[in-house]
């Protein structure tokens, strides 16, 4: 019965309005803020690419953006994040999201998360799995702002994980 629900979701998010895109892609922009001891991620995602993952995850339809939109969906998101992408300070302890808000224009979402920083950093790790349960060929970029330097990297299928130095 499940499997039938998680059909019925796909078709419908299939035929939903939203555009089929043959890249699958995200962008996250990590930024670390020692002045305010916070790390904030703005994840930029394809809407359609964040439904479909929701919906064969949790069963759940978000309609993001749309007047039905799921009252659970910035709840849904969290969920789908802390499953598939974890943030590690110096190798003692994973980051635990504290915020989440979202917003929604034409075939693109925005995710944006805010951690805590409680201890002096030396190195970040960094995996980001995001979507990459549902496409082998997915790419996840990160533009990561340290000491006011960006500098870009690039996560896929068979390297999901990096450690960037402070």
């Amino acid at each position: 019965m499940i499997s039938l629900k998680i059909y019925i979701l796909s078709v419908l998010l299939l035929f939903s309005g939203r555009s089929y895109h043959p890249v699958h892609v995200s962008v996250l922009n990590m930024e670390y803020l020692p002045e305010k001891s916070m790390v904030d991620l703005s994840f930029k995602v394809f809407t359609a690419d964040l439904e479909f993952a929701i919906a064969h995850n949790f069963n759940v339809a978000l309609n993001l953006g749309q007047p039905g939109e799921s009252p659970e969906a910035e709840m849904q998101i969290n969920k789908y994040l802390s499953a598939t992408f974890r943030l590690m300070i110096n190798n003692n302890y994973q980051l635990k999201i504290v915020s989440i808000s979202k917003e929604t224009s034409e075939d693109a979402t925005w995710v944006h998360v805010s951690f805590p920083v409680t201890e002096q950093i030396h190195h970040f790790t960094i995996h980001n799995a995001i979507f990459m349960d549902l496409y082998q060929d997915q790419t996840n970029l990160l533009i990561m702002t340290l000491n006011k330097k960006e500098t870009g990297y690039r996560l896929d299928f068979y390297n999901r994980e990096i450690t960037l130095t402070n």
